[in-house]
């Protein structure tokens, strides 16, 4: 975080307390997790990129398309379904934070950082009360599978019907 307030400062706006204001203090672990994951999201969408046929570019470019043109026409819907894998898995991965919340703050300041695992994980290691926690995983596990499936259903929607 010492990077952004250096990048503020030198725009001449004020260091901000990341890790110490519960208003800065989320977006902080937030930042950090898309850090984190953002270079096994690239690779992903590398592989991706990589089993996009040359023919449907060339056929675009003979038909007269500019490079926009044949990413919205033919990149981009090619790229459907690594675009669901990793929205699904960031998805997921999103509400699996643990490390980087227990790392920067420990679920503080004021509870600002508390993510739904950091509960689970306060609940059953902190405070030994495994029913609740048991009960709150498996409302995360119906939480992660009803949202897993509406994304199949809208990818559906989207990538067959048009």
């Amino acid at each position: 975080m010492v990077f952004f307030n250096l990048l503020l400062n030198t725009v001449g706006l004020p260091s901000l307390p990341w890790l110490n204001s519960p208003r800065w203090a989320l977006p902080a672990v937030i930042i950090v997790t898309i850090w984190q994951n953002l270079g096994f999201h690239t690779v992903i969408f590398l592989a991706g990129l990589r089993t996009v046929p040359q023919q449907f570019y060339d056929a675009a470019s003979i038909d007269g398309a500019n490079g926009w043109q044949r990413f919205w026409a033919v990149t981009f819907p090619l790229l459907s379904p690594t675009t669901f894998f990793v929205v699904v898995t960031a998805m997921i991965g999103a509400f699996q934070a643990f490390g980087q919340v227990a790392v920067l703050t420990g679920g503080g300041p004021a509870n600002a950082t508390r993510v739904l695992l950091f509960h689970i994980y306060t609940l059953a290691f902190r405070l030994f009360n495994i029913g609740e926690a048991a009960a709150v995983s498996a409302l995360l596990f119906a939480l992660l599978f009803a949202l897993t499936v509406g994304q199949f259903w809208f990818a559906r929607k989207w990538v067959y019907d048009g």
